[in-house]
């Protein structure tokens, strides 16, 4: 695993002593994808709006299409430069 993988930037050891406990034995596991995430609530939003349902936002200047609209915008940030209208 890479230094920043996982960890928030953190390296798994200082990980371990700001939460007091190994990240690994504190994941929430999708049982339909196998994707595992370290908070509930990111299993709940993956289970809802994620595994296994189409990307529903459209970019409006190119073909690309996210599950998330917070993705979306940031790509159009990212690759459009362009303005954010109200989505």
């Amino acid at each position: 695993m890479s230094q920043r993988g996982g960890y928030g930037g953190r390296t798994q050891p200082q990980n371990e002593a700001v939460h007091g406990q190994n990240v690994r034995d504190n994941q929430f596991k999708c049982t339909a994808c196998g994707k595992n995430y370290i908070h509930r609530s990111s299993l709940a939003r993956h289970q809802s709006l994620e595994c296994g349902k189409e990307p529903q936002f459209q970019c409006p200047y190119c073909p690309k299409k996210s599950k998330l609209k917070s993705n979306l915008k940031q790509h159009i940030i990212l690759k459009h430069e362009g303005p954010i209208s109200r989505m």
